[in-house]
């Protein structure tokens, strides 16, 4: 038996030694492929085992249109699922059509602040040409579209005149607001939300970005002189693909924005908005109230996520549930309420620019803490996001060493619970008196189990009667004070109800592909024919396409789609 796992970190250090030899590093990658049965490997053979006729492009002039995938980068998942979207559509009679890099810019959201500029590159353009060459669906590079290099000594020139972070952040371009645009990718990046302003390392990470963002404006004005039936692209707030979305609304192409789930083996998918905000309001407000069917499938799908199952990541390899041991192994007082606060990590797109009560999730934090420093009476708990060590990222910046750095001494009574502390959230929440979060789901789940929760930032369920939802600090501090209790009947109610709009109504599901670890995957069909004519929920979704209304998230059971 295989240990894939291993196989793949062995991999993954012997690609960073042949990286430099193209043929090596081609010959080694195949082999990998093969003795994984990868996804290279699989789609070769899904696509060979398909009858001819299912991979014909439609005639241009009697096609629906065609369709744009925004996809610069080899990111497996994303791209696995694309290509299967993809094909869905063309057999609808749409002609997609992938945009890719090719190595014309150096940098972009794949790198991470320690990685050295370039060398992703050379297997990024390997990988992501070999893929698309095997899936039958057409592609073109970004040097088929500009002029690469005049671009790039074009971008250098507006570039140079930032000289501090604040004059790169503020960088425009033909009025577009590049600099903005880049600010949640170089933030990701470098991991790290507070950003020195005169820091060499960070101007020069900043500086590179926004020259790759200039190269993808001049990119974007020529993809749109083309007439598109509607582009879709991941996420749409990295660098990236915000440029590509905001130029194209502005020339009144529909964008559908699309995202990892927040449930395993399914995406999100929003028309002309950004998915990652989760807005699932309009939904929500349509939706009636849940049937015996539903409310059983729906508790019995919260119940798993708050004993930490369903997850797309597994944050729990490891679960400390047990009450008893957890009071013990954190030394609380049971004769002393408890508050638990769940922040995010600090560069996530989750918590950016999402300020309501706070100038950002860390003053929220802080003031937390300096108020509980004087409540004796009252214990707190700061648990940390497992994201902080099962993201495979090397980070910069921690939510508990800023914690530690800010409040060395801190009293007995106020306990840091870490990132790579077994000590299950939901056995925390399920003890808590309060819950308190940012914008973290664990304050849909804290509403679900029955909890008061506190939401201090701009979340997708904040305002949907199931939370309390301060809007001043002095406001946030009164309902920390305050013993007026919730209707723990209705607040659950509305919670499974949203829970049911955003976990099952909002949510696509992808079955000819299987997500293994972050980020790898292997597909389920043996030939494009299972898919395209079987029984599958993305084919009955996308076939659909171009779907009702204007803008939002795109439910999964709209008007005509059973």
């Amino acid at each position: 038996m295989i240990d894939k796992v291993k196989l793949r970190q062995l991999a993954m250090q012997a690609g960073k030694l042949i990286r430099g030899n193209p043929e090596l590093y081609k010959m080694a990658k195949r082999g990998y492929d093969r003795l994984t049965g990868g996804p290279f490997i699989q789609l070769k053979n899904i696509i060979k085992s398909t009858p001819p006729e299912l991979l014909e492009y439609p005639d241009k002039a009697a096609s629906k249109g065609d369709i744009l995938f925004f996809s610069p980068r080899w990111w497996v998942i994303h791209l696995g699922w694309e290509v299967m979207i993809a094909h869905i559509l063309r057999n609808q009679g749409y002609r997609p059509h992938f945009i890719i890099c090719d190595h014309a810019v150096d940098v972009c959201d794949t790198y991470n602040f320690s990685d050295e500029i370039g060398w992703i590159c050379p297997q990024c353009k390997r990988d992501i040409r070999d893929f698309l060459k095997i899936s039958g669906i057409e592609f073109s590079t970004f040097s088929d579209w500009i002029d690469v290099n005049a671009s790039l000594r074009n971008a250098e020139k507006l570039v140079s005149t930032g000289k501090t972070i604040s004059e790169l952040k503020n960088l425009t371009m033909d009025g577009f607001p590049l600099g903005e645009w880049s600010r949640l990718s170089i933030i990701r990046h470098l991991k790290r939300v507070n950003i020195p302003e005169h820091d060499d390392f960070c101007r020069d990470r900043y500086s590179a970005f926004l020259k790759t963002a200039c190269l993808t404006l001049d990119l974007a004005k020529s993809i749109f002189e083309k007439e598109w039936a509607g582009v879709f692209l991941c996420n749409g707030k990295f660098f990236q693909e915000r440029i590509i979305h905001g130029y194209g609304r502005e020339k009144g192409v529909d964008v559908f924005v699309y995202e990892r789930g927040l449930k395993e083996d399914h995406i999100l998918l929003a028309r002309n908005e950004f998915v990652i905000d989760f807005d699932v309001s309009a939904i929500y407000e349509r939706r009636s109230p849940l049937s015996p069917e539903e409310e059983k499938e729906t508790n019995s799908y919260m119940n798993d996520r708050i004993y930490g199952k369903n997850f797309a990541i597994d944050y729990w390899p490891e679960v400390l549930e047990e009450k008893r041991e957890v009071i013990e192994q954190l030394r609380m007082d049971e004769n002393k309420p408890m508050v638990v606060a769940f922040p995010n990590i600090t560069w996530d797109t989750a918590v950016l620019d999402r300020e309501i009560v706070f100038e950002s999730m860390w003053d929220w934090l802080d003031q937390t803490v300096r108020y509980f420093l004087e409540k004796g009476d009252t214990q707190l708990i700061v648990r940390i996001h497992p994201a902080e060590v099962r993201l495979p990222f090397k980070f910069h910046e921690r939510v508990g060493d800023l914690i530690r750095k800010t409040f060395p001494d801190l009293p007995g009574h106020i306990r840091i619970v870490e990132s790579d502390s077994p000590i299950s959230s939901y056995t925390l929440l399920a003890m808590a008196k309060k819950v308190l979060v940012y914008t973290s789901s664990l304050g849909l789940e804290s509403a679900f189990a029955g909890r008061e929760v506190i939401v201090t930032a701009k979340t997708h369920y904040r305002g949907k009667g199931f939370t309390r939802d301060p809007e001043t600090p002095e406001e946030y501090f009164r309902f920390l004070e305050d013993d007026v209790g919730i209707n723990e009947e209705e607040v659950m109610s509305r919670a499974a109800r949203y829970a049911r709009a955003l976990y099952f109504d909002a949510h696509i599901p992808i079955q000819c592909v299987k997500e293994e670890d972050y980020g790898n995957f292997h597909y389920t069909i043996g030939s494009l024919e299972e898919l395209l004519n079987g029984d599958f929920g993305e084919t009955a979704f996308f076939s659909r396409f171009p779907f009702p209304g204007e803008k939002g998230m795109i439910p999964r059971n709209f008007p005509g789609n059973p």
